[in-house]
C-alpha cells in the first residue's frame, strides 16, 4: 500500500466514462495538489483534467475518498511523485445527492467523518 500524504472526500457523478467531482473537500496537502491541477472548490472538477485516477466507474453518483499517495521516484534525485485517486466509493444516498443539489455539504464536515459508510 502506497503511503498516503493527504485525504479528502468527494461526491462524484460518473457518466459515459467521465467522472466529475461536484462537491469535494480535503486536507491542506490534497487541496494544494488539486488546486495546482486546476480543480475548483466552487465549481468542482473533471477527474481527467485534474489527473485523478478513478478506475472504472459505472454511470451513477458516488461518495468516496480522495487520496494523495506516493506514486514512485520523481525526476530529481531523492524526490517522490504523488498521485490523487478516488477510493472506497459507494453509491451516494438520496439525502447526500439532495444536499449537493441544494448547495449544502452532503456529509458531516468533521475530519474524522471522511471515511464513507
Amino acid at each position: 500500500m502506497a503511503k498516503e500524504y493527504g485525504t479528502g472526500r468527494a461526491l462524484v457523478v460518473a457518466f459515459f466514462g467521465k467522472a466529475l467531482a461536484l462537491v469535494w473537500d480535503g486536507d491542506e496537502a490534497l487541496t494544494e495538489t488539486l488546486d495546482a491541477a486546476g480543480a475548483s472548490r466552487l465549481d468542482g472538477f473533471d477527474f481527467e483534467d485534474a489527473g485523478v485516477d478513478a478506475g472504472e466507474l459505472a454511470d451513477g453518483v458516488y461518495v468516496g475518498r480522495l487520496v494523495l499517495s506516493d506514486d514512485g521516484p520523481g525526476d530529481w534525485p531523492g524526490s517522490r511523485e504523488v498521485a490523487v485517486s478516488f477510493r472506497d466509493e459507494r453509491p451516494a444516498t438520496a439525502e447526500e445527492w439532495a444536499s449537493a443539489r441544494a448547495d449544502e455539504w452532503p456529509w458531516d464536515p468533521r475530519p474524522d467523518a471522511i471515511t464513507p459508510a
